[in-house]
Protein backbone atom coordinates (compact mmCIF):
# COMPACT_ATOMS: atom_id res chain seq x y z
CA UNK A 1 0.00 0.00 0.00
CA UNK A 2 2.08 3.05 -1.22
CA UNK A 3 2.31 5.92 1.86
CA UNK A 4 0.80 9.39 1.39
CA UNK A 5 2.73 12.03 -0.18
CA UNK A 6 4.52 14.81 1.04
CA UNK A 7 1.73 17.13 0.60
CA UNK A 8 -0.35 15.51 3.54
CA UNK A 9 2.58 16.16 5.97
CA UNK A 10 1.96 19.95 5.31
CA UNK A 11 1.03 21.66 8.42
CA UNK A 12 -1.92 24.27 8.52
CA UNK A 13 -3.67 26.48 10.84
CA UNK A 14 -6.14 23.53 12.10
CA UNK A 15 -3.36 21.61 13.16
CA UNK A 16 -1.79 23.77 15.93
CA UNK A 17 -4.33 24.64 18.51
CA UNK A 18 -2.16 27.46 20.31
CA UNK A 19 -1.91 28.98 17.03
CA UNK A 20 -5.53 29.39 16.34
CA UNK A 21 -6.21 30.49 20.13
CA UNK A 22 -3.34 33.36 19.53
CA UNK A 23 -4.49 34.40 15.87
CA UNK A 24 -8.28 34.61 17.21
CA UNK A 25 -6.78 36.40 20.37
CA UNK A 26 -4.90 38.69 18.51
CA UNK A 27 -7.58 39.61 16.06
CA UNK A 28 -10.16 40.18 19.08
CA UNK A 29 -7.70 42.85 21.18
CA UNK A 30 -6.85 44.21 17.93
CA UNK A 31 -3.46 43.50 18.62
CA UNK A 32 -1.48 45.18 15.87
CA UNK A 33 -2.74 48.44 16.34
CA UNK A 34 -0.82 48.09 19.55
CA UNK A 35 2.22 46.78 18.55
CA UNK A 36 3.02 47.91 14.86
CA UNK A 37 3.58 51.29 16.89
CA UNK A 38 5.73 49.55 19.05
CA UNK A 39 7.76 48.39 16.62
CA UNK A 40 7.37 51.75 14.40
CA UNK A 41 8.51 53.88 17.20
CA UNK A 42 5.15 55.59 16.44
CA UNK A 43 2.29 56.91 18.86
CA UNK A 44 -1.20 54.76 19.36
CA UNK A 45 -4.25 56.73 18.29
CA UNK A 46 -5.87 56.13 21.53
CA UNK A 47 -4.62 53.99 23.67
CA UNK A 48 -7.31 54.73 26.35
CA UNK A 49 -10.13 53.34 23.91
CA UNK A 50 -7.35 50.15 22.82
CA UNK A 51 -7.01 49.46 26.61
CA UNK A 52 -10.72 49.26 26.66
CA UNK A 53 -11.22 46.86 24.25
CA UNK A 54 -8.55 44.56 25.35
CA UNK A 55 -10.26 44.97 29.02
CA UNK A 56 -13.63 43.53 27.72
CA UNK A 57 -12.07 40.75 25.43
CA UNK A 58 -9.65 39.41 28.98
CA UNK A 59 -13.63 39.24 29.91
CA UNK A 60 -14.80 38.16 27.70
CA UNK A 61 -12.61 35.19 26.26
CA UNK A 62 -11.67 34.43 29.92
CA UNK A 63 -14.24 34.61 32.58
CA UNK A 64 -16.25 32.00 31.85
CA UNK A 65 -14.28 29.59 29.57
CA UNK A 66 -13.82 26.64 31.16
CA UNK A 67 -11.45 25.57 28.12
CA UNK A 68 -13.37 22.36 28.49
CA UNK A 69 -12.24 21.66 32.36
CA UNK A 70 -8.71 20.38 30.49
CA UNK A 71 -6.47 21.79 33.45
CA UNK A 72 -3.05 21.98 31.66
CA UNK A 73 -5.61 23.97 29.03
CA UNK A 74 -6.59 26.18 31.36
CA UNK A 75 -2.69 26.67 32.92
CA UNK A 76 -1.47 27.94 29.35
CA UNK A 77 -3.88 30.21 28.78
CA UNK A 78 -3.52 31.93 32.04
CA UNK A 79 0.47 32.22 31.15
CA UNK A 80 -0.51 33.40 27.55
CA UNK A 81 -2.66 35.98 29.20
CA UNK A 82 0.05 37.21 31.69
CA UNK A 83 2.35 37.30 28.89
CA UNK A 84 0.15 39.59 27.00
CA UNK A 85 -0.52 41.80 30.23
CA UNK A 86 2.92 42.05 30.64
CA UNK A 87 3.61 43.02 26.93
CA UNK A 88 0.94 45.72 27.21
CA UNK A 89 2.22 47.36 30.31
CA UNK A 90 5.55 47.81 29.50
CA UNK A 91 5.03 49.51 26.19
CA UNK A 92 1.98 51.64 27.37
CA UNK A 93 4.47 54.33 28.49
CA UNK A 94 5.99 54.41 24.98
CA UNK A 95 3.59 54.43 22.76
CA UNK A 96 0.95 57.07 24.53
CA UNK A 97 0.51 60.31 23.09
CA UNK A 98 1.43 63.12 25.03
CA UNK A 99 -2.28 64.32 24.84
CA UNK A 100 -3.25 61.42 26.94
CA UNK A 101 -2.59 60.71 30.74
CA UNK A 102 0.06 57.70 30.81
CA UNK A 103 -0.17 57.82 35.02
CA UNK A 104 -4.09 57.32 35.09
CA UNK A 105 -4.15 54.75 31.75
CA UNK A 106 -1.81 52.37 33.84
CA UNK A 107 -3.34 52.84 36.97
CA UNK A 108 -7.08 51.86 35.46
CA UNK A 109 -5.51 49.49 33.35
CA UNK A 110 -3.89 48.13 36.80
CA UNK A 111 -6.84 48.09 38.80
CA UNK A 112 -8.96 46.19 36.40
CA UNK A 113 -6.36 43.59 36.04
CA UNK A 114 -6.20 43.05 39.90
CA UNK A 115 -9.78 42.65 40.56
CA UNK A 116 -10.10 40.37 37.50
CA UNK A 117 -7.27 37.94 38.89
CA UNK A 118 -8.49 38.78 42.49
CA UNK A 119 -11.88 37.35 41.62
CA UNK A 120 -10.68 34.00 39.98
CA UNK A 121 -8.27 33.21 42.91
CA UNK A 122 -11.06 33.34 46.04
CA UNK A 123 -12.21 31.04 47.42
CA UNK A 124 -15.66 30.18 46.35
CA UNK A 125 -15.59 32.54 43.05
CA UNK A 126 -18.30 31.80 40.52
CA UNK A 127 -15.96 32.41 37.96
CA UNK A 128 -15.00 29.30 35.91
CA UNK A 129 -11.57 30.42 34.52
CA UNK A 130 -8.95 30.22 37.40
CA UNK A 131 -5.62 32.06 37.08
CA UNK A 132 -2.58 33.63 39.00
CA UNK A 133 -1.14 36.85 38.18
CA UNK A 134 2.73 37.07 37.43
CA UNK A 135 3.50 40.51 37.21
CA UNK A 136 7.36 40.75 35.06
CA UNK A 137 8.50 43.35 33.38
CA UNK A 138 8.47 42.46 29.51
CA UNK A 139 11.86 41.46 27.61
CA UNK A 140 12.44 39.47 24.20
CA UNK A 141 13.20 36.35 26.05
CA UNK A 142 9.53 36.30 26.78
CA UNK A 143 8.70 35.78 23.17
CA UNK A 144 10.94 32.49 23.35
CA UNK A 145 9.50 31.05 26.48
CA UNK A 146 5.99 30.99 24.75
CA UNK A 147 7.29 29.88 21.59
CA UNK A 148 8.30 26.83 23.50
CA UNK A 149 4.90 26.89 25.44
CA UNK A 150 2.99 27.10 22.41
CA UNK A 151 5.56 24.04 20.72
CA UNK A 152 4.65 22.18 23.89
CA UNK A 153 0.97 22.87 23.58
CA UNK A 154 0.90 21.84 19.99
CA UNK A 155 2.71 19.03 20.72
CA UNK A 156 0.90 17.42 23.58
CA UNK A 157 -2.16 17.99 21.04
CA UNK A 158 -0.82 15.85 18.62
CA UNK A 159 0.26 12.78 21.24
CA UNK A 160 -3.15 13.11 22.37
CA UNK A 161 -4.88 12.79 18.40
CA UNK A 162 -2.19 9.63 18.47
CA UNK A 163 -3.03 7.73 21.01
CA UNK A 164 -5.19 5.93 18.21
CA UNK A 165 -2.65 5.37 14.84
CA UNK A 166 -2.54 7.57 12.27
CA UNK A 167 -0.22 7.78 9.60
CA UNK A 168 -0.64 11.60 8.38
CA UNK A 169 -1.13 13.42 11.57
CA UNK A 170 1.70 11.59 12.45
CA UNK A 171 3.88 12.31 9.58
CA UNK A 172 2.70 15.89 10.54
CA UNK A 173 3.65 15.50 14.16
CA UNK A 174 7.43 14.63 12.56
CA UNK A 175 7.10 17.27 10.55
CA UNK A 176 6.08 20.02 12.97
CA UNK A 177 8.56 18.66 15.90
CA UNK A 178 11.76 18.47 13.24
CA UNK A 179 10.81 22.23 12.06
CA UNK A 180 11.06 23.30 16.31
CA UNK A 181 13.74 21.45 16.81
CA UNK A 182 15.98 23.46 14.40
CA UNK A 183 14.64 26.96 15.50
CA UNK A 184 15.38 25.72 19.54
CA UNK A 185 18.70 25.01 18.62
CA UNK A 186 19.55 27.50 16.28
CA UNK A 187 18.54 30.18 19.12
CA UNK A 188 21.04 27.97 21.39
CA UNK A 189 23.86 28.28 19.01
CA UNK A 190 23.18 32.16 18.61
CA UNK A 191 22.86 32.46 22.38
CA UNK A 192 19.59 33.54 22.79
CA UNK A 193 18.58 30.42 24.52
CA UNK A 194 20.87 28.45 27.28
CA UNK A 195 19.45 25.14 27.92
CA UNK A 196 19.26 25.11 31.34
CA UNK A 197 17.93 28.48 32.25
CA UNK A 198 14.89 27.66 34.22
CA UNK A 199 13.28 30.30 32.57
CA UNK A 200 12.14 27.47 30.02
CA UNK A 201 11.59 25.13 31.88
CA UNK A 202 7.66 25.64 32.11
CA UNK A 203 6.95 21.90 33.33
CA UNK A 204 8.35 18.82 33.82
CA UNK A 205 7.05 17.81 29.98
CA UNK A 206 8.00 21.18 29.01
CA UNK A 207 11.53 22.21 28.78
CA UNK A 208 14.15 23.35 26.79
CA UNK A 209 16.64 20.63 27.67
CA UNK A 210 14.75 17.99 26.49
CA UNK A 211 13.23 19.09 23.09
CA UNK A 212 15.98 17.38 21.06
CA UNK A 213 14.42 14.12 22.21
CA UNK A 214 11.28 14.64 21.22
CA UNK A 215 11.30 12.13 17.88
CA UNK A 216 8.24 9.87 17.42
CA UNK A 217 8.63 6.09 15.44
CA UNK A 218 6.04 6.34 12.85
CA UNK A 219 5.10 2.46 12.46
CA UNK A 220 2.09 1.20 13.95
CA UNK A 221 0.53 -2.09 15.28
CA UNK A 222 -2.76 -2.15 13.46
CA UNK A 223 -3.59 0.93 13.84
CA UNK A 224 -2.54 1.62 17.39
CA UNK A 225 0.68 2.29 18.83
CA UNK A 226 3.08 0.03 20.34
CA UNK A 227 3.82 0.58 24.00
CA UNK A 228 6.99 1.86 23.54
CA UNK A 229 5.41 4.45 21.58
CA UNK A 230 3.10 5.22 23.76
CA UNK A 231 5.25 5.84 26.51
CA UNK A 232 7.27 8.72 24.16
CA UNK A 233 4.27 10.30 23.52
CA UNK A 234 3.71 10.57 27.29
CA UNK A 235 6.81 12.36 27.51
CA UNK A 236 8.69 9.20 29.12
CA UNK A 237 11.77 8.98 26.34
CA UNK A 238 15.44 7.92 27.05
CA UNK A 239 17.90 10.71 27.99
CA UNK A 240 18.88 12.09 24.63
CA UNK A 241 20.09 15.73 25.90
CA UNK A 242 22.06 18.31 23.71
CA UNK A 243 25.08 16.80 23.68
CA UNK A 244 23.88 13.78 21.97
CA UNK A 245 25.39 13.95 18.83
CA UNK A 246 24.06 10.52 16.89
CA UNK A 247 21.45 11.72 14.28
CA UNK A 248 21.78 10.63 10.64
CA UNK A 249 23.29 13.10 7.94
CA UNK A 250 19.99 12.88 6.23
CA UNK A 251 16.55 14.09 6.70
CA UNK A 252 14.73 10.62 5.47
CA UNK A 253 11.54 8.55 5.75
CA UNK A 254 12.38 4.91 5.64
CA UNK A 255 9.36 3.26 4.45
CA UNK A 256 10.35 -0.08 5.74
CA UNK A 257 10.58 1.08 9.36
CA UNK A 258 8.80 4.22 9.37
CA UNK A 259 11.31 5.84 11.26
CA UNK A 260 11.65 9.38 11.32
CA UNK A 261 15.76 10.53 11.08
CA UNK A 262 17.05 14.74 10.76
CA UNK A 263 20.45 15.80 9.35
CA UNK A 264 22.38 17.94 11.59
CA UNK A 265 23.08 20.31 8.88
CA UNK A 266 19.80 21.84 8.78
CA UNK A 267 20.24 22.44 12.50
CA UNK A 268 22.34 25.93 11.24
CA UNK A 269 19.46 26.77 8.58
CA UNK A 270 18.77 30.53 8.96
CA UNK A 271 16.58 31.08 11.24
CA UNK A 272 14.12 33.92 9.56
CA UNK A 273 14.03 31.64 6.60
CA UNK A 274 12.79 28.64 8.18
CA UNK A 275 10.63 29.34 11.61
CA UNK A 276 7.91 30.82 10.63
CA UNK A 277 6.41 30.27 14.09
CA UNK A 278 8.94 32.33 15.30
CA UNK A 279 7.54 34.93 13.03
CA UNK A 280 4.05 34.89 14.13
CA UNK A 281 5.29 35.64 17.41
CA UNK A 282 7.96 38.20 16.67
CA UNK A 283 7.24 41.42 17.53
CA UNK A 284 9.05 42.85 14.97
CA UNK A 285 7.24 41.10 12.54
CA UNK A 286 3.65 42.10 13.52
Amino acid sequence: MPLPDDTHCALNEKDLPAEIFDEKWKTDIKFLEFSNPVILNEKIDDMEKWIKNFDSKIFSTYFDNTFDNIKHIQDKRCRDLNYYINYVLYNIPKITKNTQNTADIIETFQRFINAIFISWGNVGSLAKFKCTRVHKDYTDKMDLIKQLDDYCENKKSFQEKLQKYDYITCCKYATYVRYKKRSFHDYILRGYITKNDDDFHIEDNCKISESESDELPVASLNGHLATSQQHMLRGILPEDSFNSNHISNEDTYDDVNGMFSEGTSHYLDTLQENNRFHIAYDPINN
